[in-house]
C-alpha cells in the first residue's frame, strides 16, 4: 500500500508553496527611515522594475485619557512592495514594518537562484537601516511545503509521506485515520554558535479524493549564543550566510521528516541526521 499511493508535491519538482525571509531590527525603525526606503524604491530602477507596486500602510494611535479614548491621525507606518505573476497574483512581496522587513516568494525555483533575488531586494534596505545605526536583532527563514497523497485515509497517507522514525511525529498521529495537526518548537545551534529557534507545524486535511499535508518550517537565528548568555551580533555582511545556515536547517528537518522515497521525489539530498 505504501508505495502504491501517489504523492503530488505542490510545485511538481518541489513542494514549496511559499518561502519567506525576514530581518528583525533591534528597535523599531523611524518614520524617517521608512520614508528613506520609499525614496530608495523610487530612485532604484532595478528595485522598481522587480517590485513595481508600492502601497503605503498607515497606523492609528489610540490614547485613553480621562475623557475616554481618542484616535490620532493616521500616520505612515510601513510599506508593501510587490511584483505580480502573469495571473495577477503577487510572485514577490516585501513588507517594511517598524520592527522588521520580510520578503516572500510564491514563484520559488531553487535556493541557488531565489536567495540572490531576495537579497537584491533586502540588502539595500538593510544597509540603509544600518547607516542609520539600526542593527539586526534576528534573521528568519520560513518554508511552507504542501503534498497531496491520493487517498482519503490520513493514516495510509502519513505512512506513505513520512518516515515512521521522524522525531516530531508521535504514534497517535501516525495511527489516527482522521485529520490532525502537530505544532512544536525547539532550539538549536546555528552559524557561529548562535541560537536558532525552530518551529515545525504539520497539518493534514481530507477532500473528496486526497489527503492534503502542509508543512510549515520556521527557523529564526538570534544574536546570542546557544545558551542564551552571550551576545553574537549579526552584521549586514552576515545575513547571506545566516540564511544559508537556516536553509540547511530546514533541509535537515525535512530529510528526517519525509520518507526516503518522497525525499528522492523532490530532489532532497540526504542531510546530516544529527
Amino acid at each position: 500500500m505504501r508505495d502504491e499511493l501517489l504523492v503530488k508535491p505542490a510545485a511538481g519538482k518541489h513542494a514549496i508553496e511559499v518561502m519567506a525571509l525576514a530581518v528583525e531590527w533591534n528597535q523599531p525603525i523611524s518614520a524617517e527611515v521608512i520614508a528613506s526606503i520609499r525614496a530608495l524604491h523610487a530612485s532604484s530602477d532595478p528595485l522598481r522594475q522587480f517590485l513595481p507596486h508600492l502601497e503605503v500602510t498607515k497606523g492609528l494611535t489610540v490614547i485613553i485619557g480621562n475623557d475616554g479614548p481618542a484616535v490620532s491621525t493616521a500616520e505612515i507606518d510601513g510599506l508593501v512592495l510587490s511584483g505580480n505573476k502573469d495571473d495577477g497574483i503577487p510572485a514577490w512581496m516585501v513588507h517594511v514594518r517598524p520592527d522588521l522587513i520580510s520578503c516572500s516568494c510564491r514563484a520559488y525555483d531553487r535556493w541557488a537562484t531565489t536567495k540572490p533575488q531576495a537579497l537584491n531586494v533586502l540588502m539595500p534596505i538593510i544597509e540603509l537601516a544600518a547607516a542609520k545605526e539600526y542593527s539586526v536583532k534576528a534573521v528568519g527563514l520560513q518554508y511552507q511545503d504542501a503534498f497531496r497523497v491520493e487517498t482519503i485515509s490520513p493514516k495510509a497517507a502519513a505512512h506513505r509521506l513520512f518516515s515512521t522514525s521522524a522525531p516530531w511525529l508521535n504514534q497517535h498521529v501516525l495511527s489516527a485515520d482522521a485529520p490532525w495537526h502537530v505544532h512544536q518548537g525547539w532550539f538549536s545551534a546555528g552559524q557561529g554558535n548562535r541560537m536558532v529557534h525552530n518551529v515545525l507545524n504539520v497539518d493534514v486535511t481530507v477532500d473528496a479524493q486526497n489527503c492534503l499535508f502542509r508543512i510549515n518550517g520556521q527557523h529564526r537565528m538570534l544574536t546570542r549564543n546557544e545558551g542564551g548568555g552571550s551576545a553574537i551580533p549579526i552584521g549586514a555582511n552576515d545575513v547571506a550566510s545566516a540564511l544559508d545556515s537556516l536553509h540547511s536547517d530546514n533541509k535537515r528537518v525535512l530529510s528526517r521528516l519525509l520518507s526516503q522515497s518522497v525525499c528522492q521525489l523532490i530532489g532532497l539530498q540526504d542531510q546530516e541526521k544529527s
